[in-house]
């Protein structure tokens, strides 16, 4: 097996486990942001956790794959951010709105604004990988 293929699973697994364990605490700040109650059932916490788990793999497999990818073909430290960052933001700006939109049960795959805040993505994600890979070397 390929380490592009090791790296994939490794990082889509550990993430995946990550999602499962944090899930209730972003369900929480979305009823939060849409002024809706806390005082609900716990499964309510975990309603559409199985279709989260689902997209969270790849993106973040996805994510390391292309970082290690840039890293070992000795691109520099910032175009391998960048070339992150956007194969990411291609990949979690669709499925976030749809994962926010199916948390708050307002769920519509055909969405023709399903790449609305992709600008804010490539923005924070580019922040976010730089630091996160600095401090992971």
């Amino acid at each position: 097996m390929s380490k592009e293929i090791k790296d994939f699973i490794k990082s889509g697994s550990v993430s995946t486990g990550c999602m499962g364990i944090f899930y209730p605490l972003e369900i929480a700040k979305l009823r939060i942001q849409s002024n809706q109650s806390l005082r609900v059932p716990i499964s309510t916490y975990y309603r559409g956790l199985g279709k989260s788990l689902l997209f969270v793999f790849p993106e973040k497999g996805i994510k390391f794959t292309t970082f290690n990818y840039c890293q070992n073909n000795k691109y520099n430290f910032s175009s391998s951010i960048l070339a992150t960052t956007v194969t990411q933001s291609l990949v979690s700006t669709p499925i976030e709105n749809f994962r926010i939109k199916n948390q708050i049960n307002k769920l519509n795959l055909i969405n023709p604004k399903m790449y609305r805040g992709y600008q804010f993505s490539i923005i924070r994600d580019i922040v976010f990988n730089a630091v996160f890979f600095k401090l992971l070397r």
